[in-house]
């Protein structure tokens, strides 16, 4: 079986993120897709969710069989790396294939993140693209001659949702209806709980 990382803020999760984690679900034939919230720097001041509340979040849009969201980053606190996300998965799932889910801008960067030749001997790195980002080309020849080396690298086609949770903030603060972009049951969470109120 193999295992897909998602993380991300999720700050809110919407469907965009669903859309996505389905989309590679099916196509690469995941297992199990593990939903990894980050930790909030304890030094900076939350206008968003709080972290119990994106977890919740996240496990009410997150339902399915297939999806697994974990709080791994939350308990572990302090500065994040992706290096010890991938290392604590790794211990979790020893023998099975795992994937790192990041977008294309995050790929062009890649080699500057701490420790990125060791992400890469214990994963996958799987990239999305999508038509209106950076191209498909150019996101190869950066993996064939800058990541390639140190362990694989894959490319998937993928056409958004196109909503930003920054986007999703601002409009819920506002008092807009944001019901097309939010599974019911994270919406209902979100006015039950008075979240990005005074965002």
């Amino acid at each position: 079986m193999s295992i897909c990382i998602f993380g991300g803020s999720f700050d809110p999760v919407h469907r965009g993120h669903k859309k996505l984690a389905l989309y590679i679900t099916e196509k690469l034939g995941v297992g199990k897709m593990l939903i990894i919230p980050a930790a909030m720097s304890p030094f900076k001041e939350s206008t968003g969710a709080s972290e119990e509340e994106r977890l919740s979040m996240c496990r009410l849009a997150f339902s399915e069989e297939c999806f697994f969201v974990s709080d791994i980053e939350i308990c572990r606190g302090g500065k994040s790396y992706t290096v010890d996300t991938v290392k604590k998965v790794r211990e979790m799932y020893p023998d099975e294939k795992i994937y790192l889910l990041i977008g294309s801008d995050q790929l062009l960067h890649f080699d500057k993140w701490y420790r990125f030749s060791d992400i890469l001997e214990a994963v996958t790195l799987l990239c999305v693209s999508r038509e209106e980002g950076v191209k498909k080309e150019e996101l190869e020849k950066f993996a064939d001659t800058r990541l390639r080396i140190y362990g694989e690298c894959k490319i998937v086609d993928f056409e958004p949702f196109e909503i930003s949770s920054t986007k999703i903030r601002k409009m819920i603060s506002e008092g807009e209806d944001v019901s097309e972009f939010i599974d019911k049951e994270v919406y209902s969470y979100i006015r039950e709980k008075g979240i990005y109120k005074n965002v």
